[in-house]
């Protein structure tokens, strides 16, 4: 009833801009009849009670015939503010206290174009739009679809149709067998920026040999992330030394922002010139665990050296792949596992800030 109600408004402004431009049109037409009836307006003038013998008279239009023509436009004008201000205002969404990186919204403020954006220097990652409708959670296809296309870029727009069939295909948590008939009704969604000065590497590239000394940076899979990696592309190795002086960067400390591998591939940090000593292996397995932003300390680099490898098992499509930061630390940091140590400073979650349409 709420989005009929907004329709007529609409529809009345719109009726109204139509009615008010006739008229202007009609008193132009009216106005030029009566000019056309005399080759030459009729002077004025007007008397000084002093200098008797004195006129006083205008050029041009008589008064008040210029600031009538600049009147003839105005409704026209007032009734196109009123259009854009009631008709194509952006989406709205609140916060909540608790969530305070959690933005909601309902799904008629998204048919209203939803955008999201970084600053200058900056791109969009860790994007979750989740639908919402009771015990559902889920995505229509077409949302889907634009969530992960909005990966990597600095800014872009949600555009969602309600008199369209969205079902939650794409189910996210609740009974599959009820809520794939489900359209969301409110949404939730967040998301974060990467810091313009952190450096961006990744595993499936065409470079050479990659090396780099730096205190820290974001390591993803691939540039497409999070759509599905190609393993025939085969991945090769990040080097990552010690920064200098080395006692001031002891300790290597990475945290999993998203992880997703098919069965039989694995993400692998080892020490050592030549890579010979694995620390941490990572699998499909532990995804489910990782996906709360779990961090790692090592604190025994080898030749302060550190490689990050992605190892594949065959050539078939993959998965998502993974997202994840590294700080070289002096200290070693005390933290929950689910504290995102080596994300700090390097990717910014977006804090909510109330927004009405």
């Amino acid at each position: 009833m709420k989005l009929r109600g907004v329709l007529l408004v609409c529809l009345c402004v719109l009726l109204f801009c139509i009615l008010a431009d006739a008229a202007k049109n009609r008193n132009r037409r009216t106005r030029g009849r009566r000019n056309k009836k005399s080759s030459r307006p009729k002077a004025s003038w007007s008397c000084d009670k002093k200098e008797k013998y004195a006129h006083s008279t205008t050029y041009g239009q008589g008064p008040g015939e210029e600031a009538e023509d600049w009147m003839q436009g105005m409704p026209t004008l007032y009734c196109f503010v009123v259009y854009m201000l009631i008709c194509l205002s952006p989406a709205s969404w609140s916060c909540d206290k608790k969530e305070k990186y959690v933005h909601t919204t309902t799904a008629k403020d998204l048919e209203k174009k939803l955008k999201i954006g970084c600053k200058k220097g900056q791109v969009l990652t860790s994007i979750s739009l989740v639908g919402h409708n009771g015990s559902c959670k889920g995505l229509t296809p077409d949302l889907f679809v634009q969530m992960n296309k909005c990966y990597w870029e600095r800014d872009c727009t949600f555009n969602y149709n309600t008199t369209a069939a969205n079902y939650m295909l794409k189910l996210f948590e609740g009974d599959s067998s009820v809520c794939v008939v489900k359209q969301p009704d409110t949404f939730t969604f967040s998301y974060e920026c990467t810091h313009k000065k952190a450096p961006l590497f990744e595993l499936f590239t065409t470079d050479g040999e990659m090396n780099a000394t730096v205190k820290g940076g974001i390591i993803r899979s691939h540039s497409y992330h999070p759509w599905l990696y190609k393993r025939k592309d085969k991945p090769k190795a990040l080097t990552l030394f010690r920064p200098i002086p080395h006692k001031k960067y002891k300790h290597f400390v990475f945290t999993i922002r998203s992880l997703n591998l098919v069965s039989g591939d694995s993400l692998k940090i080892r020490t050592g010139s030549k890579g010979e000593e694995t620390k941490v292996t990572l699998n499909d397995t532990d995804a489910v665990a990782l996906n709360e932003s779990k961090t790692h300390v090592i604190t025994d680099v080898k030749d302060d050296v550190v490689i990050v490898s992605l190892h594949t098992s065959s050539n078939t499509n993959g998965s998502e792949g993974f997202v994840l930061c590294f700080r070289w630390m002096r200290w070693k940091p005390k933290y929950k596992n689910k504290v995102a140590i080596a994300c700090q400073k390097q990717l910014l979650p977006k804090k909510c800030k109330p927004k009405k349409g």
